[in-house]
């Protein structure tokens, strides 16, 4: 094997067994304390493997939290029976405290815990850096000097002897000499035993009974080593022998290692399955909306069914004489067809559920931002961290500066504050995703569905920022001081109502320029920038903003060129509203949940129903951030 295969091995995720008791359980708080990992040496298709358990090899940050699932099955959040809650490194070893949930499973797996019958451990894990060494055995050692766990699994085979529950037996063995261990798992999986006879002396093999047995050994072999299905049937049609079979495997082995890392979570190259995932995210999305090219891209002229067949099959899963309706419910995420296809494959997980709801979400994004409403482009955008109120404090202007005295004392001022609330509401629409859209091909369904949730998050969006200025018979939202948003006191509203021309947008601007800062010292420097109308107005308010050429010099519009217009459909009367440039001085602001931007797609299983639940949710605020940037004149 090459050095730079081996340096491959350094981002590969991993899995290493460990032995426990349960002398450290505590039965109050349902927890035990587990030896997650030692520097025992594994041997790994690469060479030896040692992890090194130190502060400064160990990635910690994701220790605390950690999932501790039940043999490493993460297609489901049932799996996880609960999570590490703390952890120490001592003695060359990861210690680990486990807290087991309160759920059905979870005290199944600790009552097994308490009697003695479930006493293994397996950390996932993925190197990130390692330094290689020659083993006086002449192997090649790989020694992790920097490795992240990423899960923790209750398992029923054994693999490190030297981990154990920190005990009484503990101090006795800590000097032992570290085990060489080989489990089943690390072993090379393709059997060489069993060969025709007829190949050592060249003669042609012409396929017997025993020979298609062989070779559909080795083949399965092959498939669960991660190899994908179609990839080995096409290396095998031309095979005259046994061993010629075997060789092209290890050929297509050796050519994997040399171009990608591998995924034991999944058996199959990982490069393999995320360009599949990639390409099936794309053909899907496009299919539901989104503007996504799929010219080269070779998924782009399949059926769905088959766009899923080929995603299982880059798992290592041998989808022959697998029907259309498990293919779905398998994609769907339903457990009982995943076990159906697991037995075929070393693990297989859902995560085509999650390809659908990817490719469904960036679809409806696309959408959602091609159609904002015309109220959001003159707020300020500001996210909040959770559902209460947020007070978002607007500070004045920075005091006039002063000379510096001789002494060179340098006076302080002060800055005056104005606070302006903002709260998040969530927002949400579901529909169902049945396994006979797939199978049918009625991706149209989905789409319309999207198109559908996109519009009414624009709509709920744009609703709520035309409240801030329609509340209160179009007087606006009462602001901190218990007045409208437009009020004669805040010098932002028409005395009277006036048709819209040079004359009173002329008022209007002048109103705005000399609006007085937070502080009350200076002005607040609006520049007045966007008319905002209705229907009824959007002919006359474009025609006044465009430059026309007058015959006199008082026929001249000088606000042509100066304004632009944006139009709301949502208001019906004739007045119409100026705001400053939002991009200096904004007006309003809106908000979503911090890591929930815009709508989003979310799938799960709806109880006592086939097939999955598409919901769009939305967590979405606006308030008045200034009063200053916006006038009224409600028209005639």
């Amino acid at each position: 094997m090459s050095r730079r295969a081996l340096r491959k091995a350094e981002q590969k995720a991993n899995h290493r067994d460990s032995v426990f008791s349960a002398r450290s359980l505590d039965e109050a708080n349902r927890t035990i304390e587990v030896v997650a990992a030692t520097e025992t040496p594994v041997v790994r298709w690469h060479g030896d493997e040692v992890l090194r358990c130190t502060s400064e090899a160990i990635v910690t940050t994701r220790l605390k939290g950690l999932p501790v699932i039940d043999s490493h099955d993460r297609s489901s959040v049932l799996s996880v029976l609960g999570q590490v809650t703390d952890y120490r490194i001592a003695n060359r070893q990861l210690i680990a405290t486990v807290k087991f949930a309160d759920s059905e499973r979870g005290r199944q797996a600790f009552d097994l815990v308490k009697e003695g019958m479930l006493n293994k451990v397996s950390v996932g894990y993925v190197i990130r850096k390692a330094k290689e060494t020659d083993a006086r055995n002449g192997s090649v050692l790989l020694t992790a000097t920097e490795w992240e766990p990423y899960e923790l699994s209750l398992v029923s085979v054994p693999a490190d002897p030297n981990a154990t529950v920190r005990g009484a037996s503990d101090m006795r063995n800590k000097n032992r000499r570290p085990a060489l261990i080989r489990t089943e798992e690390d072993d090379q999986l393709l059997d060489t035993r069993a060969d025709d006879e007829t190949e050592e002396d060249g003669r042609e093999n012409n396929r017997s009974a025993s020979f298609n047995r062989q070779l559909d050994q080795l083949r399965d072999q092959a498939v669960s080593s991660g190899l994908l299905a179609d990839a080995v049937d096409s290396e095998f049609e031309t095979v005259r022998t046994i061993s010629g079979a075997r060789d092209r495997v290890f050929k297509m082995l050796a050519d994997r290692v040399d171009a990608t890392v591998t995924s034991p979570a999944r058996g199959a190259a990982r490069s393999q399955i995320e360009a599949i995932e990639r390409q099936a995210t794309d053909v899907l999305a496009s299919r539901f909306g989104a503007a996504v090219d799929t010219a080269n891209n070779p998924l782009a002229g399949l059926r769905t069914l088959e766009i899923i067949e080929r995603f299982f099959q880059a798992q290592g899963v041998n989808t022959r004489g697998v029907s259309d309706i498990d293919l779905a419910d398998a994609a769907l995420g339903d457990q009982r067809a995943l076990r159906t296809l697991s037995s075929r494959a070393a693990h297989t997980t859902s995560d085509f559920a999650f390809i659908l709801e990817n490719a469904a979400s960036q679809a409806m994004i696309a959408r959602f931002r091609s159609t904002p409403p015309p109220l959001k482009a003159l707020a300020l955008k500001r996210n909040v961290q959770d559902f209460r109120p947020s007070k978002f404090i607007r500070p004045g202007e920075a005091p006039a500066l002063q000379p510096i005295l001789e002494d060179g004392e340098i006076k302080f001022g002060t800055v005056n504050y104005e606070d302006n609330g903002i709260s998040i509401q969530s927002f949400g629409r579901a529909i169902a995703l049945s396994r006979q859209l797939l199978i049918n091909d009625a991706l149209g369904v989905i789409s319309d569905a999207i198109a559908g949730f996109s519009d009414a998050a624009n709509d709920t969006e744009g609703n709520m920022l035309f409240q801030l200025l329609s509340a209160n018979s179009f007087g606006g939202v009462k602001l901190s001081d218990g007045k409208n948003l437009f009020h004669a006191d805040h010098g932002n509203l028409a005395a009277a109502g006036s048709a819209l021309g040079v004359g009173s947008v002329s008022v209007a601007r002048t109103a705005m320029r000399l609006q007085k800062n937070v502080s009350g010292n200076g002005t607040a420097g609006v520049v007045p920038a966007v008319l905002v109308v209705g229907p009824q107005l959007e002919t006359s308010a474009q025609q006044f903003v465009t430059e026309i050429n007058a015959t006199t010099v008082t026929d001249a519009n000088p606000f042509a060129g100066k304004l632009s217009v944006a139009v709301e459909n949502r208001y019906t009367g004739s007045g119409w509203w100026l705001f400053g440039d939002p991009a200096s001085r904004p007006a309003l602001m809106y908000g979503y949940l911090d890591g929930f931007e815009g709508p989003r797609m979310r799938m799960e299983d709806p109880f006592g129903r086939q097939g999955r639940a598409y919901s769009c949710e939305l967590d979405f605020g606006c308030a008045v951030y200034d009063r200053r940037a916006a006038y009224f004149n409600p028209g005639v």
